[in-house]
């Protein structure tokens, strides 16, 4: 459980950072974690 409620943390925190920056830049593999973030909310 805390490892997915450390997921979920760095998800919203890479969400941030994308709508902080318009998504300039951004690591293929940060997305791939907000990815999984996201399935594990749905």
């Amino acid at each position: 459980m805390e490892n997915k409620r450390k997921t979920i943390v760095r998800s919203f925190s890479l969400a941030k950072d994308l709508y902080n920056h318009h998504g300039h830049g951004m690591n293929p593999a940060k997305e791939s974690e907000l990815q999984a973030g996201a399935e594990f909310l749905e």
